[in-house]
């Protein structure tokens, strides 16, 4: 294995402020959460102008930084989507779209950067599953704005994600591999380590949401050979993936039928909240007794307390929801995705260091064994506290979608949703809606519990 540390001569001060600065710099990586618990909470209170502001002063305070302004795009978007700004909203999910699409056809310049310090460092490109969410928002937020065409196309840009997004990550996992090689962090026969970049194919390759966005496009648009084909998607989704659609397909008919006194009414509502990253720590059997700590990120669900959704309209119970969309699930099958990458370049980052702190270990013991302790114990402890993964994840995407479908004559009406836990009300909303022939008539409702 190539030398890390270069072979020229360094005095005491010099090496122990080279060890000063590198450990500076790991500690200064953690991302400021704090902001996290009264944004969760507004949200939970529905007080979504003040959950957007919490970004807002977050932002300003810099606890998201240039490296990562594609989660607060993501994060400030999809608030204002709550908030009722659909344009504001569409705006930012863009910049983040575009963004993160640089960040996977640009290859990466600061690959060694990333290796010895930690993930925190590099630019937030988000996971899979906000990569897909991201059109499911903007196409809500064009339905919202009276665009429903530009929300068809966003349904269908994430139908496209889902074709090419194996081969995306299997690309950037082969790049992180020759990467390694090529700048001799591993040997390609070396037996230190087994590093597996294989990228699993994830289970999801339908939404059925996405899919239900294109199913309410076409019945506003009376296009009835379409809305059967998207119902078949839709199908097709609970059927071939039975583990992330483990419940009922709703009530949706393939072929409503509909009247001047019949107008479609469409329910989404949005439950819970979406997962959150946790730390994982492996360490690893090394030479000489040593050990390679390893820091990874896992995927852990939160969801819903709330079982039931009814919509209710003058006391009289019109629809009960059904769950259509588990976002925390998803999210933990199409990780796998991007977990080779992170996987193995965590493993590369570990060998880095070890490696580094041994050779500089030895450079300084040939100036004086003091200092070579020293040069030990600091690098010790800059391989322990430097090794983080990164738990920079959305969080305010919701943990799940449930939908409902009616008919109803042309009209002003009050929908009353009543959310239920346990079989006890917990939560409702009053909406004024008008229904009418010339509209998508959407009715969107939301509860975080």
């Amino acid at each position: 294995m190539a030398s890390l540390v270069k072979q020229s001569r360094f005095n005491s001060s010099q090496l122990l402020m080279i060890l000063l600065g590198i450990f500076l710099l790991s500690g200064c990586a953690s991302p400021h959460l704090t902001h996290y618990e009264p944004l969760e909470e507004a949200l939970k209170q529905r007080d979504y102008q003040t959950s957007a502001e919490i970004l807002r002063t977050a932002r300003a305070e810099r606890r998201y930084q240039e490296k990562d302004r594609v989660l607060y795009w993501i994060e400030k978007g999809i608030a204002l989507h709550y908030a009722g700004d659909y344009q504001r909203s569409n705006e930012l999910l863009t910049l983040a779209d575009d963004r993160m699409d640089e960040l996977f056809t640009t290859r990466i310049s600061e690959v060694g950067y990333a290796f010895i310090t930690n993930p925190n460092e590099t630019e937030y490109e988000a996971d899979p599953h906000e990569d897909l969410y991201i059109n499911i928002f903007k196409a809500l937020n064009y339905l919202k704005l009276g665009q429903p065409e530009s929300a068809r196309v966003e349904a269908r840009k994430l139908d496209t994600k889902l074709n090419y997004m194996y081969d995306r990550y299997q690309e950037r996992a082969d790049y992180y591999r020759d990467a390694a090689f090529d700048r001799d962090f591993v040997e390609q026969d070396s037996s230190d380590t087994a590093l597996d970049f294989a990228v699993q194919a994830a289970e999801f390759h339908i939404s059925a949401l996405a899919r239900y966005i294109g199913y309410m496009v076409y019945l506003h648009e009376r296009s009835m050979d379409s809305v059967r084909i998207d119902w078949q998607h839709m199908r097709r989704a609970f059927s071939e993936q039975p583990a992330l659609y483990n419940f009922d397909f709703p009530e949706l008919p393939q072929r409503p039928q509909l009247s001047a006194d019949a107008q479609p009414v469409h329910f989404i509502v949005k439950l819970g909240l979406g997962p959150i990253k946790q730390p994982q720590e492996l360490y690893l059997p090394w030479r000489s007794g040593q050990h390679l700590k390893v820091g990874l990120p896992k995927m852990v669900r939160r969801g819903t307390t709330i079982d039931r959704v009814g919509i209710y309209q003058e006391g009289n119970q019109l629809v009960t929801l059904a769950s259509f969309e588990d976002v925390n699930v998803i999210a933990e099958n199409i990780f796998q995705l991007r977990f080779p990458a992170i996987m193995g370049t965590a493993f590369i980052r570990a060998i880095a260091k070890r490696v580094g702190a041994s050779e500089a270990r030895q450079l300084a013991e040939g100036q004086s064994p003091v200092l070579g302790l020293a040069t030990w114990i600091a690098g010790e402890v800059y391989i322990e506290q430097s090794e983080q993964p990164d738990l920079r994840l959305v969080r305010t995407l919701p943990g799940q979608f449930q939908v409902g479908f009616t008919t109803l004559p042309p009209g002003d009406y009050q929908f009353e949703i009543r959310y239920y836990s346990q079989g006890r009300v917990v939560s409702t909303e009053k909406l004024e809606r008008t229904v009418d022939s010339d509209s998508l008539n959407l009715v969107v409702g939301r509860a975080f519990q």
